[in-house]
């Protein structure tokens, strides 16, 4: 919600200025301080609309997991989720394309265990997805960085 509601965007917006596209990633961090689902959809609309309303084709990511572990991310067994509700809602919101979304990057899927789970992908390996539960690793950035378009067609 900073992006639009708080004084922040009188500095985001002015960049913007002249783009064609724009890829947002915004929702954890409403999450974590306890806004509800329907506050960040409502949100993200607004986001959205002032993004389109310059002219923008807009894209927006899937929100990736959030968790604790006991054993740093090496197993899904001693992760447990954190806001998963509210991101599955969200996320779930972000994937029927509302207007004016353009696209989906589908950010969570590529870092999740499975669809919805609130869990980080594993391979048994310590820190594989994340370090600390929130940020995706630099396999994740690669892993999701490789779904975004090249061609800006869709």
């Amino acid at each position: 919600h900073l992006f639009v509601t708080t004084g922040g965007s009188q500095y985001r917006l002015p960049l913007a200025a002249g783009c064609t596209h724009a890829i947002t990633n915004y929702g954890i961090n409403d999450a974590i301080v306890g806004r509800t689902a329907a506050q960040i959809k409502a949100d993200l609309d607004a986001i959205w609309a002032t993004l389109s309303g310059m002219g923008m084709q807009v894209w927006q990511a899937t929100i990736t997991p959030r968790s604790t572990s006991t054993d740093s991310f090496a197993t899904t067994v001693n992760q447990t989720p954190l806001n998963a509700a509210v991101l599955t809602e969200v996320n779930d919101y972000i994937r029927t394309l509302p207007s004016p979304l353009a696209g989906v990057i589908e950010a969570s899927d590529a870092a999740s265990s499975a669809r919805n789970s609130g869990l980080w992908k594993v391979t048994g390996a310590a820190q594989y997805a994340t370090s600390d539960g929130l940020h995706p690793s630099t396999d994740m950035h690669v892993a999701i960085a490789g779904l975004v378009p090249t061609d800006w067609t869709a």
